[in-house]
């Protein structure tokens, strides 16, 4: 067996290029997760990730929530189009501000 280290496996420490050289092309419509402790209820969350996403005219759907085993964060999905680059930088920018926020993908 060949001891061949590549990207792939996580070992190529140097690059920092999640896409490896490949552009988005906007328009896109992908699934926004956003991960945000109990510190609300899930309506209210639900509601602030709309009124964020709607502000910036994001285009969006809440599709589903989960919450963590010991119930202490709450995962939120939507699906999301995006029109341009610096939209996304603005939306993740904006999502981080919201209460209780702890990361997004």
């Amino acid at each position: 067996m060949s001891d061949i280290q590549t990207p792939e496996n996580g070992d190529d420490k140097g690059n920092t290029d999640a896409f490896n050289g490949a552009k988005l092309e906007f328009p896109i419509t992908f699934h926004l997760k956003a991960v945000l402790d109990a510190s609300l209820s899930n309506e209210e969350h639900i509601k602030n990730i709309e009124d964020t996403l709607n502000k910036l005219n994001i285009e969006n759907k809440y599709l589903s929530c989960n919450v963590s085993s010991k119930g202490t964060y709450t995962s939120y999905h939507f699906e999301v189009t995006i029109i341009s680059k610096s939209q996304m930088e603005t939306m993740y920018d904006n999502i981080k501000k919201l209460s209780g926020f702890k990361f997004a993908l």
